[in-house]
């Protein structure tokens, strides 16, 4: 925690007046930017995919720095959970509401987990290949 506020400028004060945690900071740094991703996709699963790893290109330092944090509250959990909930609303969408079976719940989470750490192993290995081909 000092390293943050040291690095910011802060005292531990003023960082809990803002954040209740140094893991609510990943969520207020990259929510705006996973919410601007998905915005304008509709269903879109490839688009969506593809504007992700533009995200992290274009945003190369940050993304790099912020994976090297792993365990609760990561980057990697956060992706999880984001992937999860998008790919909940598009199946809801798609077969209504309380009509996915627990077959599509599991392949879905399969799916979340398998897209995170396809992101995640993509930035640690320098984001060589072009997010098209990844995506």
């Amino acid at each position: 925690m000092s390293n943050i506020t040291k690095a910011c400028g802060i005292s531990r004060q003023t960082f809990y007046h803002h954040f209740r945690d140094k893991y609510s900071v990943i969520e207020y740094l990259y929510e705006p930017a996973i919410k601007e991703i998905g915005m304008g996709c509709g269903s879109d699963i490839q688009e969506v995919l593809l504007r992700m790893y533009e995200e992290c290109c274009n945003n190369r330092a940050n993304y790099i720095s912020v994976i090297s944090y792993e365990g609760q509250n990561s980057f990697e959990e956060y992706c999880i959970k984001g992937n999860r909930e998008f790919f909940m609303e598009y199946f809801t969408q798609k077969y209504g509401n309380g009509n996915l079976d627990k077959s599509l719940e599991t392949a879905i989470d399969s799916s979340c987990h398998g897209a995170a750490f396809t992101l995640i192993s993509w930035i640690r290995n320098g984001m060589k290949e072009c997010s098209e081909f990844i995506a």
